[in-house]
């Protein structure tokens, strides 16, 4: 079976992160993986998706001859299935394969919820638009759906309009393997490396430094904290992004702007997860939170906010602390008792790693995605 995965970018996201980890499962199950990108980043995955021996093409960013490229790889490399993640992505794939004998599989990564229209970084009016023009190709152009949670697929078919019957929730899954073991020698090294004292207390957060992640909320509650802990450090590893020049203008003015460190894209998450001793995630809208889910394999304390994908995806709230979106008090609060509190912490952090291990190791999510392809491969042309 020949699959070619359709995708924005191979950069430094969830979903380029997730599909760069799926590959070898496939390979592995006899399916043979192509690699059609629309712009080409310096930061992520796209040299090592490329090393591994996988054809990647970047067809460019102007619309039309993304949708001729993408069609003439199409036509060349003959695909059984078409798999689209992210939104460009997702309706120029489609486009280029309306016609072909490829059957088309969409990956649902993210919610269309009133949540997004709080990031400022979003405009409203683009945003209907391109729901409307999603939604269109979505439903006359794709096959099947796959969700990464049940919140997003219930977004889809809500916000969308497709159908529930074509939606199969197949959950992230994160490899054990590359983020290794959070051993006292790797934390002690680690923390040398950085320039940390043994005995500072590390938050870490990581993602991309957008409105949706809650990374105003998050300085703020640190910043509080730092003031009344002295040996507090925040870590921060992502590109960055929209919300980046507030997040450094309010840093330099907060007085504590040493212990607020941006560490910009990093490949090393399972190392600074090492290092940590609370995770914070406090998203405003989030799809699966696959680095949530780095944090539970690596069982270290997290603390993220009560929104519906995380409520999902932690079995509502196992293993870890909740806190109301936006809220910078009640992450301090939510953070400082787990500093506070090292046995009751890791206590959580354990509870959090058995989920992980019941439901997001990267086999069980390998296992889902193969399936869902033979299943679409072997259902009559659209």
């Amino acid at each position: 079976m020949r699959v070619m995965h359709v995708i924005d970018s191979l950069g430094a996201g969830g979903a380029e992160q997730s599909l760069f980890e799926l590959l070898p499962g496939l390979r592995a199950a006899g399916v043979e993986s192509s690699v059609v990108c629309l712009i080409r980043r310096t930061a992520g995955v796209h040299d090592a998706v490329v090393e591994a021996g996988y054809p990647v093409l970047v067809v460019g960013a102007d619309r039309i001859r993304a949708v001729r490229a993408i069609r003439r790889e199409i036509r060349r490399r003959r695909p059984d299935i078409v798999h689209t993640s992210v939104y460009e992505a997702d309706v120029l794939g489609r486009l280029a394969a309306a016609g072909t004998p490829a059957k088309v599989l969409t990956s649902l990564v993210n919610t269309y919820g009133s949540i997004r229209l709080a990031d400022p970084s979003i405009d409203r009016r683009k945003l209907a638009a391109a729901r409307a023009v999603e939604g269109f190709t979505a439903r006359h152009l794709t096959d099947r759906f796959h969700a990464v949670s049940a919140t997003v697929k219930a977004s889809a078919v809500t916000e969308l309009r497709i159908d529930p019957a074509a939606v199969t929730v197949v959950e992230r899954g994160r490899n054990l393997s590359r983020l290794g073991e959070a051993t006292p020698a790797r934390r002690a090294a680690v923390r040398g490396q950085l320039g940390l004292p043994e005995n500072a207390e590390v938050v870490l957060h990581v993602g991309r430094q957008d409105p949706r992640k809650g990374l105003l909320t998050l300085l703020e509650a640190m910043i509080e904290l730092a003031r009344e802990r002295p040996r507090l450090v925040l870590l921060q590893a992502g590109r960055e992004g929209a919300a980046t020049d507030v997040l450094l203008q309010l840093a330099g003015s907060s007085g504590v702007a040493d212990r607020l460190r941006f560490l910009g894209h990093r490949t090393d998450i399972g190392s600074l997860l090492a290092a940590a001793d609370v995770f914070a995630f406090p998203s405003v809208s989030e799809g699966g939170g696959g680095s949530l889910l780095e944090a539970m394999a690596m069982s270290v304390p997290a603390v993220t906010t009560d929104i519906a994908a995380m409520l999902d995806v932690t079995d509502g709230g196992e293993g870890v602390a909740l806190v109301p979106v936006g809220d910078a008090a009640a992450l301090a609060r939510a953070v400082g008792d787990y500093l506070d509190d090292p046995a009751r912490a890791a206590e959580q952090a354990a509870r959090a790693h058995k989920l992980f291990l019941d439901r997001f190791t990267l086999e069980r999510s390998v296992a889902g995605m193969v399936q869902l392809f033979r299943d679409l491969a072997a259902e009559g042309s659209h």
